[in-house]
């Protein structure tokens, strides 16, 4: 992955290049074919093309001619590779041109088509006549008779090679399709209502069918077999699939028992098979006969299986024939069940079609009653029948045996619902993986101790909606499309729960007042744990590490409260707060070691970060477009960045360190208003801390000790480097607040070589951050001679300098410190006095003020910040 720096650096080299692209696209200009529209009168555009013809020789190879609803009287001739496609209700009619066709595809054209035309009373000889080679002729009604005689032919093929004929119809002709010379494909067409359908001459080379077979649906079932044309032909369909058994005249394999709009071409969908016996209540011995139904008429074979557990199945045979029975197929096969024990076990049927997909359907055979009511005493065969049973009442317990259960299971009641010997041994999969495995509708439900499994999407092995004090606990939830999934709920608990190898493992949408703790998710294709539009809800103890996106993800939730959690080795982010997710607190959290980011805060603001760990991430905390959102005491270190705030204003960042980063420790873009206090930055590799276009930032108390504390890209104006000196102790265990202490790994920083005359812990001259000025800290931070008993100075990073510590016990030194009269500094004699403050338009106060929503949505600095962006733009587009 690119670091953060390199992609924010190309940015505006992206806009540069990608605004070239556009202008050269703009007058370069490419070829394509183009679309000509044919009216029956002005277009509403005001422009008059109404004669085909004229369209055909205006139109150059490959274009496309529309013909729009109306009746034209055109005779057409095509010599060129065109498509004339006509809309619905285009009827061309009352061809003067007696003894010429209506459209004539001739030589050379290519891979011309004609389709959607309806071709009647014209007294012309021919409907549509093809000479050129590769043509499709699709979807035309061609009626012969003119109101004094009859079309020599419908069709007529003369030495034209590869032609396509399909879904036409053509009737009232003396011939339905003339041939000579010529091979083509014919397929799907209506011949009836012709004096002759077929006239033949020689050298022909004619297919009357599709050239495969083909999935289609009659009769309301679906079969898979190739499709000719139907010619009125009253056959035999023994097997009821649309198809005469007999061939037409010896030509057509396939004919049609009825015109081709009642066969429905397209996808095959999943056959539908029935196991018809479920062999329930008492153990089964010796040979028993096991069969299945099956409705679609495309099935080529059913096979049977048999497991012990639902998980591990085993051959019983296979029927290669099923027998028809008017509206359904039968499928049987016999089985030695010798190998049935004192317990439930499973049969499945397998039907596959001859495209190959295969349909499945489960029974259990209960042997047992492995399902026990508590509190009525009654065994059951299953978890649902054990619900619905009438004497099953609100409040009591079901009880469930170690095995494998393949249900659906709609708890309508308020019950608990547990597994006897956890969920190691107890199993429930969904024989419908499109329905939630567990689907709750009531309240007080508990569901604990199972595994739970093959809910598909948008399904869940667990689904709440609409329900309240609910628990699920100690279960596993595994390949399903969401875990865990609470929708419009709430003062529900989720507890040591598992969810891996989900697309989500726990979810909740739209509820609020939930607690969801100690569970584990990982290896989940998007996040671990999700939140959207919920809130109110408290998410503590979890580990949700190894996810494919995030562990952590709220969306458009607040008021949450996100503590104590483990979000380690996700591929993208650890925590992620996105779509205005306000007011959350994160506490005491370790999202480490993730690809992309530790937390990151995208558009979402009031929010407090405190005592959180993110280290060994590209990024440690990122914030965009974020604001007064408060980060303290928080780790972020051994990242590629440690602390970023991109677009982010009035945020207060306190006692955060950011040490040993690859790039930069700390690192804000186009931020302002934000206030910087009591960290440390050291040991970072590039700079300790980096501006680019941002303003009006306070930055003090903080320990830096780099080889370069800092750097500055583009305009970066008001920001201010000292507070006004105030009594500390101060970052170091100084006695005064002040500006920050500049150290370096030499030990030769600015703060570490400073005098302090009067030994107030603050320096005697001012630093100048930047050669030019505009970046000064005024009252930067030395270690005093004498320190306070009980305080320390800032130990982080690798820089000397020591701080006299007076242990407990011991007296402090009777000499007195002068203490300097103003906030200011002493200074070398012929320098500018350090200690008055600089002016208010030099030091802008720092706003502690509340933004407004709508401000918050749109992150304003002032005109001067603006145009400061503009500049990075440009800058970042010369750059590299």
């Amino acid at each position: 992955m690119k670091s953060k720096g390199s992609i924010q650096k190309k940015y505006g080299k992206i806009i540069f290049l990608t605004a070239i692209a556009a202008v050269l696209m703009i007058f370069t200009g490419i070829a394509t074919a183009e679309e000509i529209h044919v009216y029956p009168s002005s277009d509403p555009n005001g422009r008059a093309i109404r004669d085909i013809q004229n369209a055909v020789d205006g139109a150059q190879e490959g274009d496309t001619i529309i013909v729009h609803s109306g009746t034209y009287t055109d005779c057409v001739e095509i010599g060129k590779n065109l498509a004339l496609i006509a809309e619905a209700d285009v009827i061309v009619r009352d061809n003067p041109m007696i003894g010429l066709p209506v459209f004539t595809i001739k030589s050379p054209a290519n891979s011309a088509s004609i389709s959607g035309f309806n071709i009647k009373r014209n007294s012309a000889s021919i409907g549509i006549k093809i000479e050129g080679a590769n043509c499709t002729i699709e979807n035309n009604e061609i009626d012969g008779y003119n109101g004094n005689g009859y079309l020599l032919s419908g069709i007529s093929l003369l030495s034209s090679e590869g032609v396509t004929l399909s879904n036409n119809r053509v009737f009232s002709c003396i011939t339905g399709i003339s041939m000579d010379s010529s091979s083509a494909n014919i397929y799907l067409n209506d011949f009836t209502g012709n004096i002759q359908d077929f006239s033949f001459g020689s050298n022909l080379d004619i297919t009357w069918n599709t050239p495969e077979p083909v999935s289609y649906t009659y009769g309301g079932r679906e079969y898979y077999s190739y499709l000719g044309n139907y010619y009125g032909y009253t056959g035999i369909d023994s097997n009821g699939d649309g198809i005469n058994d007999t061939p037409y005249e010896g030509r057509d394999l396939y004919p049609l028992c009825l015109q081709a709009s009642n066969y429905i071409v397209g996808e095959n969908s999943v056959p539908n098979v029935e196991v018809n016996e479920a062999l329930n209540g008492s153990v089964i011995s010796g040979t028993i006969n096991i069969n299945a139904t099956t409705v679609d008429g495309d099935v080529d074979s059913c096979s049977f299986e048999y497991s012990p557990d639902g998980l591990t199945w085993n051959e019983i045979g296979k029927a290669e024939t099923g027998t028809f029975l008017g509206d359904s197929y039968l499928w049987n096969v016999e089985w030695d069940s010798t190998k049935v024990d004192n317990r439930n076990y499973y049969i499945r049927a397998n039907a596959t079609d001859k495209c190959g997909l295969t349909g499945s359907d489960l029974i259990t055979v209960a042997v047992n009653n492995p399902v026990l009511n508590i509190n009525s005493g009654k065994k059951f065969v299953s978890i649902q029948a054990a619900i619905d049973d009438t004497g099953t009442l609100e409040g009591h317990t079901i009880l469930v045996e170690e095995g494998a259960y393949r249900e659906n299971v709609e708890v309508t009641k308020s019950l608990t619902i547990c597994s006897e010997s956890g969920s190691g041994l107890t199993g429930v999969q969904a024989p419908d993986p499109g329905k939630h495995v567990f689907n709750i509708t009531a309240n007080s439900v508990t569901i604990s101790g199972f595994n739970i499994t093959g809910a598909e999407y948008p399904y869940a092995g667990i689904y709440l909606e609409g329900a309240e004090n609910c628990t699920f606990e100690n279960n596993v939830l595994y390949a399903n499309f969401g875990g865990i999934a609470l929708v419009y709920s709430v003062n529900n608990t989720i507890s040591n729960n598992t969810a891996c190898n989900n697309s989500y493992g726990i979810g909740l949408d739209q509820s609020g007042n939930n607690t969801i703790s100690g569970n584990t998710a990982y290896n989940n294709s998007e996040s671990g744990i999700w939140l959207e539009s919920s809130d109110k809800n408290t998410v503590s103890t979890n580990t949700a590490c190894n996810n494919s996106r995030y562990g952590i993800y709220l969306a458009s939730s607040s008021s949450n409260t996100v503590e104590k959690n483990e979000a380690c080795n996700n591929s993208e982010y650890g925590i992620y707060l996105a779509l205005s997710s306000n007011y959350n607190t994160l506490s005491t959290n370790t999202a480490c070691n993730n690809s992309e980011y530790g937390i990151y805060l995208d558009f979402s603001g009031n929010s407090t970060l405190s005592n959180n760990t993110a280290c060994n991430n590209a990024i440690g905390v990122n914030l965009v477009e974020s604001g007064n959102n408060t980060l303290s005491n928080n780790t972020a270190c051994n990242n590629s960045y440690g602390i970023l705030l991109v677009q982010s204003e009035n945020n207060i960042v306190s006692g955060n360190e950011a040490c040993n980063n690859s790039e930069y420790g700390i690192q804000l873009e186009f931020s302002g208003k934000n206030t910087l206090s009591s960290g440390n930055a050291c040991n970072n590799s590039k700079y300790g801390i980096y501006l680019a276009f941002s303003s009006n930032n306070l930055i003090y108390d903080n320990y830096f000790n780099n080889t370069n504390n800092t750097y500055f890209e583009g305009t970066n104006p008001g920001n201010r480097w000292n507070t006004t000196k105030a009594p500390g102790p101060n970052t170091i265990g100084g006695p005064y607040l002040g500006g920050n202490f500049w150290a370096s790994p030499e030990g030769t920083g600015f703060s570490e070589s400073a005098t302090d005359g009067n030994n107030d812990g603050l320096s005697d001259s001012l630093y100048s951050i930047t050669e030019t000025g505009g970046n000064i800290d005024f009252l930067p931070l030395v270690i005093p001679s004498y320190v306070p008993e009980g305080t320390t100075h800032h130990r982080g990073g690798s820089g000397t300098g020591e701080a006299k510590i007076i242990p407990a016990g011991t007296e402090e030194p009777e000499e007195e410190v002068e203490q300097s009269p103003d906030p200011g500094t002493l200074t070398p004699e012929g320098e500018t006095d350090a200690s008055e403050e600089p002016p208010a338009s030099e030091v802008p106060e720092a706003s502690g003020e509340e933004r407004s929503d709508e401000e918050q949505k749109t992150p304003g600095f002032e005109i001067a910040f603006a145009l400061s962006g503009i500049l990075g733009a440009l800058y970042f587009a010369r750059k590299e």
